[in-house]
């Protein structure tokens, strides 16, 4: 019987006590350089599936490109700032308003914000090992250091110099309990049922044809300025009482149901037709 757990031990114990990574560099060192850049997980608890898998994926591509006898560069990294660690952080000292940081000290917060991190990292780093992954494990870039900081802004002051920085206007979520702005990967999505609706829009200059659309964001048909057709799908022109509808073909049965209607399939047409089509605004 195969024994995956047994044998992967037997070869990373190999790998460990023979300097096999090490070797495997110092074969290469001469060859052409190869950088990789391991973008960074969030230090904040133990590996899930998600990222033990892309640390594999990585590190498959590393694997192919030392067999092809490049000089291979790879330095994992790990995230250390924003939210995700700093809301650890607030649940472990049941913190739960920014006000409460203020009073614990803001030094003292970002020293046990660095102190989780630290924990995690040796956590991540050891299970990733575990996984057979070939990386510098004991050079780690790690965002909270300083000189990782400063390269940041040094790169920052290059790209100013250059002039390929400018001020401009750029829509981001905000957390009201956090107080700042967050990334859209930092959102949190629930699953919500929620009324679709569809919509006529009547064609401009044509005699009680519309257009009919679907949309589960009713509140955006205020501000609408365009409707959206794949150029390959098949569409139908179809009679519905006194009145010409245009919508996709596959919507056609769902909608008659729906409404409790017939319908009278005059055409069929390519989305690409569609292009170009003026409409009256629902509201209009």
């Amino acid at each position: 019987m195969y024994e995956h757990k047994k044998i992967e031990e037997e070869i990373l114990k190999f790998w460990g006590e023979n300097g096999i990574y090490e070797k495997a560099k110092k074969k290469n060192a001469e060859g052409e350089p190869f950088y990789f850049c391991d973008g960074p997980p969030y230090a904040t608890g133990q590996i899930h599936p998600g990222t033990g898998w892309n640390k594999i994926i990585k590190d498959s591509m590393c694997r192919y490109w030392r067999m092809s006898g490049r000089d291979v560069r790879a330095q994992p990294g790990y995230d250390t700032h924003g939210l995700p660690i700093e809301v650890k952080v607030e649940q472990e000292l049941k913190i739960r308003h920014k006000n409460e940081i203020e009073k614990y000290g803001i030094g003292n917060f970002v020293e046990k914000c660095k102190s989780f991190a630290t924990r995690y990292i040796g956590v991540m780093g050891k299970q990733f090992e575990r996984l057979g992954v070939w990386m510098d494990w004991e050079n780690p870039y790690i965002t909270y250091k300083d000189s990782y900081i400063n390269s940041s802004w040094l790169t920052l002051k290059m790209a100013w110099e250059k002039g390929l920085m400018h001020e401009g206007i750029y829509v981001l979520p905000y957390c009201y309990r956090c107080e700042t702005t967050m990334a859209n990967y930092e959102l949190e999505y629930g699953e919500e049922t929620d009324p679709s609706i569809f919509v006529k829009f009547r064609l401009a200059g044509r005699d009680n044809e519309f257009l009919v659309i679907w949309t589960t964001t009713p509140w955006t048909l205020v501000a609408n300025m365009g409707v959206m057709a794949h150029p390959t799908f098949a569409y139908v022109k179809v009679k519905v009482g006194n009145e010409i509808w245009y919508l996709a073909k596959d919507r056609l049965d769902p909608l008659m149901g729906l409404i409790g209607a017939s319908a009278t399939v005059l055409e069929e047409i390519p989305g690409r037709k569609i292009n170009g089509w003026e409409y009256e605004h629902p509201f209009q």
